[in-house]
């Protein structure tokens, strides 16, 4: 398990300015810390948005702008990945904000618990928030930021403590995609003038071993998909502490990191293990130390023990 920002954010017209943000900040597997402000989008609001989540403009005239709370928020949102209930829309308004007030856009993870939920759990009748809140008795006040933001960390944590759920980022935005299915997931990447390639990910069917953040002197191989940090800029921290990134597996390698993978390029299509991670465990079954974890697991280690509140406050 690890921490994790659940984030929601209401908007006040269709051009996606924020007009309210609900944070739930989770450690250690419980909520630690929330925040939930108005944001004053310096935009008209529309009628259509009013009456979904019922902020006016009156509510927000001496709210602070988005580049305040983004300021303030930022050095969490990039050391912690960020999950909501349909994330491609919280990403999408981020992305927004900081185009429209010529703020710099951080490499950000996001877990969409709507997709997740879609994936591991395809016979569901629904998959909105409040009908998953419902099902698993969590309270909710809908379209309130910070209730929204709550339900959505207790929906992932359901799904953190299921052993048998696949738990996965969005891919990064490079490139054009759209979602188009869940089992598995279907992304269309446009990599040229042609028709898009329709990709498929998955996590990998192994029993992952804890990583003890362990970084100095260890070599590490990455095998999937890491989100969206950069990958010179996961490999650096690696190094920083320590550690080194090869390409390949072999009997000196310490770890072998996993994300969730390409079905196209996966050797085991029933396990969907990738020939790097069946190396790895040719490797253990004759007796090496290598071990197999996952990404998440690096990832958290590779950031900050505990979350700083410190800008927040």
């Amino acid at each position: 398990m690890f921490d994790f920002i659940a984030l929601d954010f209401e908007t006040a017209n269709q051009q996606q300015d924020i007009c309210s943000v609900g944070a739930s900040f989770v450690v250690d597997g419980k909520i630690e810390k929330q925040f939930e402000s108005f944001i004053n989008p310096e935009k008209p609001f529309s009628n259509t948005c009013i009456a979904i989540h019922g902020i006016t403009q009156e509510d927000v005239t001496d709210a602070p702008t988005f580049p305040e709370i983004f300021t303030r928020f930022s050095p969490l949102l990039r050391h912690y990945p960020i999950v909501a209930h349909g994330a491609q829309f919280e990403r999408s308004v981020i992305t927004h904000g900081c185009e429209r007030y010529s703020l710099q856009l951080p490499h950000l993870t996001f877990y969409c618990t709507s997709a997740l939920f879609q994936y591991n759990y395809p016979n569901y009748k629904k998959y909105k928030l409040d009908w998953l809140c419902e099902m698993f008795g969590i309270p909710l006040m809908h379209h309130n930021a910070l209730s929204d933001s709550a339900a959505c960390a207790n929906l992932f944590l359901q799904l953190l403590n299921d052993e048998t759920t696949a738990i996965f980022p969005l891919r990064p935005t490079e490139q054009k995609r759209s979602y188009s299915g869940w089992n598995p997931i279907e992304i269309s990447i446009q990599t040229d003038a042609s028709e898009p390639r329709k990709r498929s990910l998955v996590m990998p069917n192994i029993q992952f071993e804890a990583f003890d953040s362990s970084f100095e002197g260890k070599r590490f191989v990455l095998t999937g998909e890491i989100g969206e940090l950069n990958r010179d800029q996961f490999f650096d921290e690696i190094s920083n502490l320590g550690g080194k990134v090869i390409e390949n597996v072999s009997s000196k390698t310490d770890y072998v990191v996993v994300g969730a993978v390409d079905l196209d390029v996966v050797k085991d299509k029933d396990t969907y293990k990738t020939g790097k991670v069946i190396k790895a465990e040719s490797i253990r079954e004759s007796g090496g130390t290598i071990k197999i974890v996952s990404m998440e697991e690096v990832y958290q280690a590779l950031q900050f023990d505990k979350m700083n509140f410190s800008d927040i406050e």
